[in-house]
């Protein structure tokens, strides 16, 4: 708006998006959505390996500890079991994120507390296994 004179000048983009996208080509929905299911049904495949390297990392981080988590070892806990929670029911594992979910529920509940039953997390990374050895 020009203060002097009170007018405006209305300015017209030169190009829409559609002009520079085109009308033609690219992929289809159904090739799309089909290509996207392989890919999955590919990483489904390899979830088992993978979880079990998130279950070697929770072992790990749980190693040394008696009945107090230290601060890097809760924070280590959760961030493992919050991807196993989060990966499992996507690549088709549900039971694997009920027990995820079971074991950031119980570490986190006690984020104050000075004593945390041990072997509780064991038990949850125990089931992990299980799950993970017998694909279910």
């Amino acid at each position: 708006m020009n203060a002097k004179s009170g007018s405006f000048k209305v300015v017209k983009p030169t190009r829409r998006l559609s002009e520079k996208v085109g009308k033609q080509g690219g992929i289809e929905m159904e090739d799309a959505m089909l290509r996207a299911n392989a890919a999955l049904a590919k990483v489904s495949e390899d979830f088992p390996a993978i979880c079990s390297g998130w279950i070697d990392a929770l072992n790990q981080a749980l190693a040394g500890s008696e009945d107090i988590l230290s601060p890097a070892t809760r924070a280590s806990i959760l961030s493992v079991a919050n991807d196993v929670r989060g990966q499992g029911g996507t690549f088709g594992f549900p039971l694997i994120t009920l027990v995820a979910d079971s074991l950031v529920k119980f570490v986190d509940s006690r984020e104050n507390k000075a004593s945390v039953d041990v072997s509780i997390i064991r038990v949850h990374i125990q089931a992990l296994e299980g799950l993970v050895r017998d694909n279910v």
